[in-house]
């Protein structure tokens, strides 16, 4: 078989098929002879985009951790599941929790003195459940939950061997995972850069190398817009002709608005709805459907199917709001917390309650309307909200609610202490590892409770809700 550029790196160094199977070859004699977890601390290198693909390769049970994570958040997680084989990027030193751990010889992989940690044969990704990614509560997907989706998104976004996409979403993020993963298997090329979108060289590196994809979160789309994404951004690139978005709720004005020029020069915008729970997606809407389906997310992808349960837990009728019940082979083989979760098969049976609310129209596309877990979307990324309020150093109550922009979160505090709340939301802001401005700490005199004494977060959400409508 020929070699084939699987990740373009600037100035060379490419990583090919061949570097990959010389990686999974030297990785393999690390391994020990059953399934063993191994801990990958990613960031956007060369070294960790090849240790991911030859890892998946291997094969091994990976779990992507943001390499950012601090050593108070990483080393319980190493305490608690004891992965034998730790894969950092360069000067990326281990907590002390970790031990000793000795070079390996393979650029990257460190190995500890501690015996395996067996895993579950069919188990091959471990992805973290929120935007803190120091939880141990770990999504535990196998290889097939992977391929089926792969396959599916290839297939919906019509990726082939002539795409070219940036690195622009981290891997342990799923979205950027599920970017590596498709675009590796159409035979399509990674370009690897470490530029952000708002630096003038992002551009002029995408027009040299004829990207023909970029994907992004909310936020990226925000922060196009500013950028005057359509006059001066789009011509340095003659080559783009697609735009995906995933990753949480995009206005429909700004949809509407990047389709629109997209279609203007040939192109199209799909809009996707999906879960890390999924590996990752759940739904594709083709961008020849904007702008007549605008505020939806598609239809099911290949092999899954999509339903909407009612109050009694039912399947309700075309447009009845209610829970979106997601089934399809790529639905997770269920949550690990602890090691022994870790030897676990499949406990979902290909079945997944979303947690969010939504409905059908008569064709089968599904509109999203809301959430019934305490989860918010920032930047693409999931937080817990009930994580937040335990964050929060308390004088008082508190109380989290998503703001209705859809990419922020207010903390309600029964105390008024400016200077506090100032240093408190750049402390978790920090430590969560989320854009400024998305947490903002709020005065309120009493905190609104229902008859049986719980948070009103309906109400708080609701008072939000008024104030943006003023």
């Amino acid at each position: 078989m020929s070699e084939v550029v699987v990740v373009r790196v600037p100035g060379g160094h490419d990583i090919t098929t061949a570097t990959i199977a010389d990686r999974v070859s030297a990785l393999q004699e690390l391994l020990s002879s059953q399934r063993e977890l191994v801990f990958l601390l990613t960031d956007v290198s060369r070294e960790t985009f090849l240790n991911f693909f030859a890892a998946s390769d291997a094969p091994c049970a990976v779990a992507l951790l943001d390499t950012g994570l601090s050593d108070a958040l990483l080393g319980p997680l190493i305490e608690l599941y004891q992965p034998r084989v730790i894969i950092a990027p360069e000067g990326r030193a281990l907590p002390a929790a970790a031990g000793e751990a000795r070079e390996s010889g393979v650029p990257g992989v460190l190995v500890r003195d501690v015996p395996p940690c067996e895993v579950h044969p069919d188990l091959a990704v471990l992805l973290t459940t929120s935007g803190s990614t120091g939880s141990p509560k770990f999504v535990r997907l196998s290889q097939q939950n992977i391929d089926h989706n792969t396959e599916a998104i290839v297939a919906s976004l019509r990726i082939s061997d002539r795409d070219v996409t940036p690195t622009m979403l981290p891997l342990h993020y799923s979205f950027g995972m599920s970017i590596a993963n498709t675009y590796r298997q159409a035979g399509a090329q990674l370009v690897l850069t470490q530029k952000s979108v708002i630096e003038p060289g992002f551009w002029q590196e995408c027009g040299e190398l004829k990207v023909t994809s970029l994907s992004g979160v909310p936020s990226t789309y925000a922060m196009l817009k500013r950028l005057d994404f359509a006059a001066k951004l789009l011509p340095q690139v003659p080559s783009l002709t697609t735009l995906t978005q995933a990753g949480g709720k995009l206005a429909p004005e700004l949809i509407q608005e990047f389709s629109e020029t997209m279609h203007a020069r040939g192109g199209l915008l799909y809009v996707m709805y999906g879960q890390t729970e999924a590996a990752p997606r759940l739904t594709c809407l083709p961008g020849e459907e904007l702008p007549a389906r605008l505020g939806s997310v598609g239809t099911a992808l290949k092999d899954g199917t999509i339903e909407i349960l009612d109050a009694a837990g039912t399947v309700g009728p075309v447009g009845t709001v209610g829970e979106i019940r997601y089934r399809g082979p790529n639905v997770m083989m269920g949550y690990a917390e602890r090691p022994a979760d870790l030897l676990e098969g499949d406990v979902f049976g290909d079945e997944l309650l979303t947690g969010d609310l939504g409905y059908l129209d008569d064709e089968g596309f599904l509109f999203i309307t809301g959430r019934t877990k305490r989860i918010a979307k920032i930047s693409g990324m999931r937080v817990s909200l009930d994580e937040i309020e335990q964050k929060i150093d308390k004088a008082g109550q508190v109380a989290a609610v998503a703001h209705p922009s859809g990419d922020g979160v207010v903390v309600f505090c029964d105390w008024n202490d400016e200077a506090f709340f100032k240093a408190e939301t750049r402390r978790v802001l920090r430590e969560l590892k989320l854009p400024p401005k998305t947490l903002t700490l709020r005065y309120l005199a009493e905190i609104p409770t229902l008859a049986n004494g719980k948070l009103d977060y309906k109400g708080l959400e609701a008072e939000l809700a008024g104030e943006g409508s003023r």
